[in-house]
């Protein structure tokens, strides 16, 4: 399920960045990700479904802006050096917030660690605006 919604968002993504422009589909995907990782903090099962969802389909809607963006930056001979860097920060961030969040989830909770992932994307939207 999550695969086809992270697809679906692709799919919209390239009809809103005509719309809006790359910049401002990719600026506003990972802050509306704020509102699934509240959801994914609530109790509830129906709030843990709809956070799950939403998550998916934002992932995938800021995927094909991000990499128009890139391609635009650079030239072709450091394009796929800038690929590589990009996917090793990706990954050396997703290892990090993995193993930090399982202890914030053990001492603090759910509401915590999402709430912490908020201000992490809240600050990536704002530096991002620079």
């Amino acid at each position: 399920a999550g695969f086809a919604l992270a697809a679906t968002g692709a799919l919209a993504a390239p009809p809103l960045s005509r719309r809006w422009g790359s910049g401002r589909v990719v600026a506003v995907a990972p802050l509306a990700a704020v509102l699934p990782a509240v959801l994914l903090a609530a109790p509830q099962v129906p709030a843990i479904a709809v956070g799950y969802c939403a998550s998916y389909l934002l992932l995938g809607l800021g995927g094909p802006p991000a990499a128009d963006l890139l391609h635009a930056a650079t030239n072709a001979e450091v394009r796929s050096t800038m690929l590589s860097a990009e996917s090793m920060t990706s990954h050396i961030g997703g290892i990090t917030t993995s193993l930090l969040f399982g202890v914030v989830i053990a001492s603090g909770g759910a509401a915590a660690a999402a709430m912490i992932a908020c201000c992490f994307v809240i600050a990536a939207v704002v530096m991002l605006r620079r």
